[in-house]
């Protein structure tokens, strides 16, 4: 099954079915994974594994690492959703302390950055994109007899990809997500210097990346909100996402932005909370 056309909407018309957006990030499940470990790229360290893989998605390539913790396994395993900001401040602040609870980590080579500054057509068949990718690296852990893939946990600083696939796939169970900006804010469109009429093109044409349908639509996963109190974007779309996230469901404040010296520390400051929580869920 090839991913359906995405669904032109105009300003004023209803937004899709969630059955028509689901319908836009599917695969062909027999598609041969052809998951290779690249040869001499291994690395052991405090005994930790970090294994450099590729595999196919959609008839292209897809890159990763697999982190694997001390021990035989099989581990638990949590996917690390990037989003915008930098990659290895969020790996370095997220991997580390799950390494010492015994969690395996997967990283994906991000495929994001380039789609903030794009259009809307560009912006959506980029994270389409990178939707499918995790769901094919959600395949892929399934066959690999280090990983319990009955327990698979998300986290994600500023990640798009996160709320999407809690509405694509019900093999995540439990979801820590940090700073997640609305594609839509509405602060986008003074950033990008839209007048009214555009701005309501690209609303409408978003629609169907609305996190909020997504989140709505998971039935059984767990989700942890993390957000700075003056990160007021990410707050207002951290309140749509947790109204309609099913239970259980938590919020977690700490004092700090979206960007400057306190998005550093962000792991840190919420650390522990988010740490015990994932424990707890999966």
């Amino acid at each position: 099954m090839s991913p359906a056309p995405t669904p032109v909407v105009k300003p004023g018309q209803k937004p899709p079915s969630f059955s028509e957006l689901k319908a836009m990030f599917a695969y062909d499940k027999s598609e041969p994974l052809d998951y290779k470990q690249l040869p001499n790229l291994d690395e052991i360290e405090d005994g930790v594994t970090f294994r450099c893989l590729t595999f196919q998605s959609g008839g292209e390539l897809a890159a990763g690492f697999l982190a694997l913790p001390k021990g035989d396994g099989p581990f638990p395993v949590v996917v690390i959703g990037q989003g915008l900001g930098d990659s290895a401040m969020s790996f370095a602040s997220t991997g580390l302390p799950l390494l010492r609870q015994g969690y395996a980590l997967l990283l994906l080579e991000e495929p994001t950055a380039a789609y903030a500054d794009a259009d809307a057509e560009g912006a959506i068949a980029g994270y389409v994109r990178y939707g499918i990718q995790e769901r094919r690296a959600l395949d892929l852990l399934a066959t690999l007899p280090e990983i319990d893939a009955r327990r698979i946990g998300f986290w994600g600083f500023g990640t798009i990809v996160g709320p999407l696939l809690a509405g694509l796939d019900e093999r995540v169970k439990a979801y820590v997500l940090l700073g997640v900006i609305s594609l839509d804010d509405e602060e986008v469109k003074q950033e990008r210097g839209l007048g009214k009429a555009a701005w309501a093109r690209y609303v409408a044409q978003m629609a169907v990346l609305d996190l909020a349908a997504y989140v709505g639509h998971n039935k059984g996963a767990a989700f942890l909100f993390i957000n700075g109190d003056r990160d007021y974007r990410a707050m207002r779309s951290g309140k749509a996402l947790m109204a309609v996230a099913p239970k259980p469901k938590d919020w977690y404040v700490f004092a700090g932005s979206h960007h400057g010296p306190e998005t550093v520390a962000i792991g840190r400051k919420a650390e522990k909370y988010w740490l015990d929580w994932m424990v707890k869920h999966l």
